[in-house]
């Protein structure tokens, strides 16, 4: 995501690929993946290009939060365009939004749950890519993020709440 982009609610999240992190082979196998753990690696090879030290926004999209999908794809966005616009590096998992909806869609990803996240998050917790995770508001009625959290704490990853609005405080870019 470009800082500073917004996604369209009414619109299906579109990815956006970076040129500073992005090949062209990187595009053509994000359309072309056929299992979520080949999403999966291509997402560490573009978080290792990253600048460290690498965040993510934690937050509900298909169970908890506002109960919503794109409501809470929507909040999950602003976050990553609040921190982006204060300099944070932050990997955004919006960018592989649309590839595992297609991968479920065509029958290739049935479970949305435990397979999603060993086979696309697991990776990037265990290699230690990430280092910060940042919980938006609302988080503890998602399985996927409350799983999130619990790797994090597993694998020594820092874990950040944000707050209830987008600002952010000094303490909170302290501890980046």
């Amino acid at each position: 995501m470009i800082p500073g982009q917004r996604h369209d609610p009414s619109k299906p999240f579109t990815p956006t690929f970076d040129r500073m992190l992005w090949t062209p082979r990187d595009v053509v196998t994000y359309y072309s993946v056929q299992t979520i753990e080949e999403l999966g690696q291509l997402g560490v090879v573009i978080a290792r290009r990253m600048r460290q030290p690498l965040g993510q926004v934690c937050g509900p999209i298909t169970s908890g939060g506002s109960g919503n999908v794109t409501e809470n794809i929507r909040t999950i966005n602003e976050w990553v365009n609040c921190l982006e616009s204060k300099g944070l590096p932050i990997f955004n998992q919006l960018n592989f939004h649309s590839a595992i909806v297609r991968l479920h869609r065509e029958g290739k990803l049935p479970d949305m749950g435990e397979q999603l996240l060993n086979g696309f998050f697991l990776p990037l917790f265990e290699n230690r890519i990430l280092q910060k995770v940042l919980f938006v508001p609302n988080w503890q009625g998602s399985f996927g993020t409350a799983w999130e959290r619990k790797k994090a704490a597993e694998f020594g990853i820092d874990i950040i709440d944000l707050p209830a609005s987008m600002n952010i405080t000094a303490a909170t870019m302290l501890r980046w």
